[in-house]
């Protein structure tokens, strides 16, 4: 009950990353279950084929509300003087980099289990028919030393792999995320992210 109609998730009919990292839920499904045990003492008891695609049902009946952006949620949970403002779910972590200029009152939650959300890479690449190849290939790895990454490296949620690369202040380096989110595995993504999205849709338009 206390999370009833307070939870915020971008509509996931038109978020394909929330797609394939929701098939990650359905993959360690038995993840899912073995933490439900753990805080509530008991087995789930599942209406839909696995955990995971039970878990987006119990999420959508207990009055989830769905966004069109990351921007509007951030927005609606940051907002001060809300005596229960919402909770964000799966929204980017790079949202944080606006709480000074908007005056946010946004915080995340380290201590979710069995997973705090989910990670992505973003993938550079080179085009068949690009007329400098090797430059591309000098600036590829450019992007990857500290001042290449330069730009970006004072918003929260964007990493190098690069271990030399300080955090943002106040937030972990990327090896703390791999620990505690998940990374969906493509092939199963693309395989399953069907089953996803009927289950989504299913309980939505409910």
């Amino acid at each position: 009950d206390e999370y009833k109609g307070r939870v915020m998730i971008r509509d996931v009919a038109i978020t394909g990353e929330h797609q394939n990292a929701l098939t990650e839920w359905v993959r360690r499904s038995s993840d899912l279950e073995a933490a439900y045990k753990k805080r509530f003492g008991k087995s789930l008891e599942m209406t839909e084929a696995n955990a995971g695609l039970e878990f987006i049902k119990r999420l959508l009946q207990n009055d989830a509300i769905i966004m069109t952006s990351d921007t509007k949620i951030a927005a609606a949970v940051g907002a001060k003087g809300q005596e229960k403002p919402p909770y964000g779910m799966f929204y980017v972590y790079s949202k944080h980099r606006d709480i000074k200029k908007k005056d946010l009152a946004l915080s995340d939650s380290r201590q979710i289990d069995p997973t705090l959300g989910y990670m992505y890479p973003i993938v550079l690449q080179l085009s068949a028919n690009a007329p400098n190849p090797n430059a591309a290939k000098m600036f590829m790895e450019y992007l990857g030393t500290i001042e290449g990454f330069a730009p970006w490296a004072k918003s929260p949620g964007v990493y190098t792999p690069n271990p030399n690369q300080v955090p943002f202040d106040g937030d972990m380096p990327l090896a703390w995320w791999e620990e505690r989110m998940w990374l969906y595995d493509l092939d199963y993504a693309a395989a399953n992210r069907g089953k996803v999205l009927d289950v989504w849709l299913k309980y939505a338009q409910r």
